[in-house]
């Protein structure tokens, strides 16, 4: 990132020093002394900080450089051009450092300054205030050069070691970047793991191996909670409660189903209510699934009552009972898909209202700046729903 800043000749020095500290370029006591050279009887000058370090156009032209990665290159006295040396994890120190640890390497204060493209009283400049910010001499000044002092060899050793450390950084931020590595957390409800989600994880991992899903089963109310706390990237959850803080970003219409067992006396019906499948024995999921929030509302408007015989957080729990045919249960269409297409199990679409709209939502927090992983799945997992809609 690059930030550039012209400053009139003719500004003062106060409203120069201004200008630097509403851009963040300087933030103590020495902000005149910086400045000193925008505040002469000069012509425009630019001012360009990007990761390397401080450059002034002497022609008053704003002079633009190339991303990390390629090499920059700016004009000098002589028509000489020079490229930028601080390519590597330097380049996100503070100038003070860089410049200090420059003029310690070159043994020259002028050299350093040919070599960072900044005039020589720029270096002298941060040099003098890292000393007195550090309380200690840092160079030793002679006819032939400068030579670090123990102080400053101290600084010396910390430049390259935090270089070091900075360039490992760049180089991980690469790799999420470039999806080589990291980590998303999916909370997501039992529903919503029959043929989709798993699907879509073995085809995401597939094309970027480096990355990790972790996927934590839960009812739609700890889904929900899990997304707004921050525990989870991605929600996938039928019927969530309605939060502001919530962003959907996908809907995946699961119309829900009575379903039993082929010679159930339900079985051969087109059509029920939901008050027909409360009066006969039926096992339901239990209060912390989206499922049964539904089942009572409709229930609720057909003036029924659910008295199950089974109460359950187990959503396989409840398909084997219906097998068994011991009772009744409601369930999403992704939940039975097996069970149907091996014909162990029948589903009756169920024409309440509030059960015939259900869904499953996949949601994000609202503001909440996601990984790089996180939202190349996103986009993968509502392309694959919107392959399998009903």
């Amino acid at each position: 990132m690059r930030l550039a800043t012209f400053v009139d000749a003719r500004l003062s020095a106060v409203a120069a020093s201004q200008v630097a500290v509403d851009f963040g370029i300087v933030k103590d006591a020495y902000t005149f002394q910086l400045l000193e050279p925008f505040a002469g009887e000069a012509v425009h000058r630019a001012r360009e900080i990007d990761d390397c370090g401080l450059r002034l156009d002497r022609d008053g032209t704003r002079r633009l450089s190339g991303y990390a990665g390629q090499t920059a290159t700016l004009p000098r006295r002589g028509g000489r051009t020079h490229a930028c040396p601080m390519r590597d994890g330097r380049g996100l120190l503070n100038p003070s450092l860089l410049y200090f640890a420059e003029a310690a390497r070159c043994g020259s204060i002028r050299q350093a300054a040919d070599r960072l493209h900044v005039a020589p009283s720029a270096i002298s400049r941060q040099i003098l205030l890292l000393e007195h910010e550090l309380g200690a001499p840092l160079l030793t000044r002679s006819r032939r050069g400068v030579v670090p002092t123990e102080q400053g060899q101290l600084v010396c050793h910390f430049v390259e070691s935090a270089g070091r450390d900075l360039e490992r950084l760049r180089s991980a931020v690469d790799d999420l970047n470039e999806l080589r590595c990291g980590r998303v957390i999916v909370a997501a409800v039992e529903a919503a793991t029959g043929r989709v989600l798993p699907a879509c994880f073995a085809a995401f991992q597939g094309a970027h191996p480096g990355v990790s899903i972790q996927v934590r089963i839960a009812g739609t109310h700890q889904v929900a909670e899990a997304v707004l706390r921050e525990e989870a990237h991605i929600g996938v959850a039928l019927d969530p409660p309605y939060r502001s803080e919530l962003l959907l970003r996908m809907r995946w219409p699961q119309p829900l189903q009575a379903v039993v067992c082929p010679d159930h006396p339900l079985a051969a019906k087109a059509g029920l209510s939901i008050a027909a499948v409360l009066a006969v024995p039926h096992s339901l999921p239990d209060r912390s699934f989206g499922i049964r929030t539904l089942i009572e509302k409709a229930a609720a408007l057909a003036d029924a009552t659910p008295m199950p015989l089974v109460e359950t957080n187990s959503l396989d729990m409840a398909k084997c009972l219906a097998i068994a045919g011991h009772s009744a249960t409601v369930l999403p269409p992704e939940v039975i898909v097996r069970e149907l297409a091996s014909g162990q199990l029948r589903a009756i679409p169920l024409l309440d209202a509030p059960l015939a709209r259900a869904s499953i939502d996949v949601f994000t927090a609202r503001g909440r700046v996601l990984p790089r992983a996180a939202e190349v799945l996103l986009a993968a997992l509502k392309h694959a729903m919107a392959g399998h809609r009903l």
